[in-house]
């Protein structure tokens, strides 16, 4: 749902971002075309690191804890890394890969794969019909962003892949604490709706005269209050929604008045311009915009869904 609520927000921003622009691309993106059958790796146990980014003793702890796991529940899970998904993407290599290995249990396909891309510096986390219930889409992607993305940006891939794996066993094992914190995470952020609001707003402004004007400025003031919270307030430790909703509602309303503010000024200067007089002929001033235009033996099954995320390696362009 948290994935969704995003896209949704995304997709407001570009619809607003094209009309500000008063014209559409010439350029149009082909879809992502799946090609060629992945070289996958042989499974060679609970921890495939083809990509060789793993110590011996980090891999022996995971597969002491996976297969412990696996012992106590029956349900598997395995670790993957690899240099790169070849053509295609992350999610139809992981997809590819379980089928390819068929490692879970034949009408149970209680597994999951955890799956890292080195060179496409992506992660994946495939899990099986038994076990989506357990491991959703919103907790796969809030297990990727929060605990192995960040870890991967630094350059910690152990610590990252570790992590990622914790969080997966523990949601397993019934781990409520971690739950409660995964559910958190997973949340769609009060700054988000917010954006959304004045993303919303910014297209009535194309609609709407004096009205839409004024939808405008409390839009932009809504989207980059949100924004600033959005960005400030995890990295301030602040966590609580209302409190997040209180600070991204004063920064908008700062925001608006300093933009209200402008606009009056402009305003009072204009009146005080006019009063000079002027003789000459009308001048229509009209403003114009010129556009240009990436983590089942026996048969289990997969419902090839998951979550994927993207680090970026600081230093690094792409």
């Amino acid at each position: 749902m948290k994935r969704i609520l995003i896209n949704t927000l995304y997709v407001v921003i570009a619809l607003v971002l094209g009309l500000l622009l008063l014209g559409p691309s010439d350029e149009t993106q082909e879809p992502q075309k799946i090609v060629d059958q992945p070289n996958f790796p042989a499974l060679t146990g609970r921890v495939v690191d083809q990509a060789g980014v793993l110590s011996p003793a980090v891999k022996d702890e995971l597969e002491a804890m996976l297969a412990t796991h696996e012992n106590n529940t029956t349900n598997q899970v395995a670790v993957v890394t690899i240099k790169s998904t070849g053509r295609v993407s992350i999610d139809e290599y992981s997809s590819q890969l379980s089928k390819h290995w068929g490692v879970w249990q034949k009408g149970k396909s209680s597994g999951v794969l955890l799956v890292v891309s080195l060179n496409g510096k992506q992660a994946h986390i495939e899990v099986g019909h038994g076990l989506e219930g357990t491991i959703t889409e919103d907790f796969g992607e809030a297990i990727i962003d929060n605990y192995i993305v960040p870890e991967l940006t630094k350059g910690d891939i152990e610590g990252g892949i570790k992590m990622g794996a914790q969080k997966i066993v523990a949601l397993l094992d019934g781990d409520e604490a971690v739950k409660k914190d995964i559910e958190k995470l997973s949340e769609f952020p009060v700054e988000g709706y917010v954006m959304l609001f004045g993303a919303l707003l910014l297209l009535v402004r194309n609609f709407f005269g004096i009205i839409g004007q004024a939808c405008a400025m409390i839009g932009v003031s809504a989207f980059a209050g949100g924004a600033i919270s959005l960005w400030a307030a995890p990295r301030l430790g602040i966590e609580d929604f209302a409190a997040r909703g209180w600070i991204t509602a004063a920064l908008s309303a700062i925001l608006f008045g300093l933009a209200l503010r402008g606009v009056l000024a402009k305003e009072n200067k204009g009146s005080s311009d006019d009063s000079i007089g002027y003789s000459g002929p009308d001048i229509d001033i009209a403003s114009s915009k010129d556009s240009k235009g990436k983590f089942s033996g026996g048969g289990g099954s997969f419902g090839g869904g998951g979550a994927s995320g993207k680090w970026w390696s600081r230093g690094s362009k792409k």
